[in-house]
């Protein structure tokens, strides 16, 4: 009797470790796919060929348009043309973009024609922009993000005859403060969760910090697609595009990493705006970022038990493996594209995870409306908004 309550015992105790620790080995092994891969792809592909144009859509940008505008027109290979389209602005952003216009014909600018009440005026420009654009590839970024110079070629590089969208990398400028330092463990969860899932072959979210689209895949989602919602101008393009057929992949060239300004605006209304699409993402995706929360936060929880004797060794060991792999898989990315973050920092982000996964949900449920870029949003959880009423 006594041996078979110990061997049951183990038993549980051998399952919730595993339960623990198993959604960070799914990360980090689609990381490692994610690697050989690019590595395969160095020696197959030498690049798609055909003309490359770039559209940006901006909001309100005195500050950092002109940065992004001419680090766009500066990239190796030049762009055939570039579209800004000003969104209803109501500070000196067009004029900005105007006057860097008059100095290189390839900048076009455009006034976007869809309505400042639309559920996604931005997703109209865009619409509007991948029409106007007759070139083979048509890359995306924000104008709060700097391209590095050979950002167009090497995302051109990593695509093939099969592509629909390559993914790039984004990363925030330094700044100190905790806000900004909690938003880089942010930035690199995000990237590692991007890159881990095109690893897998099964595409999850996007960034449209840094996205090349092939023009056929575009017209053939007639992207950007949902555009009854107020985000998912990139990650429900991409699936799209991957359920149309066409591959979608993450770049691992550090040459290719954009630079953006960092955490701005309303944290809580950013992380509504994109939680309101979450529910249409595949359904694995959305179980293993609610088994990663859920794990993050029973790791620290069984490490603290473990050790005081209220739980069994193995559990403990479970927890700080889940840790340990988390860690590691931040490492391999940010080594891999160059990031510049410390170990520690990387640890920060491991431990963060659960926090930063649940926050946004919550963040989504609570507030009735929210707030971005000076526009007003109904919540799209209007069952919870309207017991707060």
């Amino acid at each position: 009797m006594l041996n078979m309550e110990f061997m049951t015992a183990n038993i549980a105790s051998t399952t919730a470790a595993l339960l623990v620790a198993m959604p960070s080995l799914v990360w980090l092994l689609g990381l490692l796919h994610w690697r050989a891969a690019a590595k395969r792809g160095e020696v197959v592909n030498s690049g798609a060929r055909g003309g490359i144009g770039v559209t940006v859509v901006g909001r309100n940008e005195e500050q950092t348009v002109s940065d992004c505008l001419l680090s766009i027109l500066a990239a190796d290979p030049l762009a055939d043309t570039v579209l800004f389209t000003d969104d209803h602005s109501e500070d000196r952003t067009r004029d900005i973009a105007a006057r860097i216009a008059a100095a290189d014909s390839r900048l076009l600018i455009r006034s976007n024609p869809a309505p400042h009440h639309q559920a996604s005026p931005k997703k109209g420009a865009l619409a509007n922009a991948f029409n106007e654009l007759s070139t083979d590839w048509i890359a995306v970024t924000d104008a709060d993000c700097q391209v590095p110079t050979a950002w167009l070629g090497s995302l051109r590089a990593a695509a093939s005859p099969h592509t629909g969208a390559v993914i790039g990398a984004s990363w925030p400028h330094y700044r100190a403060g905790f806000t900004h330092r909690a938003y880089r463990w942010e930035r690199l969860i995000a990237n590692v969760s991007m890159a881990s899932a095109c690893g897998w072959g099964h595409v999850s979210s996007a960034c449209g910090h840094s996205i090349l689209y092939a023009r056929r895949a575009l017209l053939t989602v007639n992207a950007p697609v949902r555009r009854d919602l107020p985000s998912g101008d990139d990650d429900l393009t991409v699936q799209a595009m991957a359920r149309a057929g066409f591959d979608v992949s993450f770049c691992a060239d550090p040459a290719s990493v954009v630079r953006e300004a960092g955490a701005r605006g309303s944290r809580t209304g950013q992380a509504s705006r994109h939680q309101s699409v979450v529910r249409y993402y595949p359904t694995r995706w959305r179980l293993l970022y609610s088994w990663s929360a859920f794990s993050g936060l029973a790791a620290p929880v069984g490490i603290a038990l473990a050790s005081s004797g209220h739980l069994p060794a193995i559990i403990g060991v479970g927890s700080v493996a889940k840790l340990a792999t988390d860690w590691l898989t931040g490492f391999i990315f940010a080594r891999q594209m160059k990031l510049d973050i410390t170990a520690f920092d990387i640890f920060c982000g491991a431990l963060m995870l659960p926090f930063w996964i649940i926050w946004r949900t919550f963040a989504f449920l609570l507030p009735s409306h929210y707030s971005w870029r000076g526009r007003k949003f109904q919540s799209m959880a209007p069952t919870l908004a309207a017991h707060k009423r």
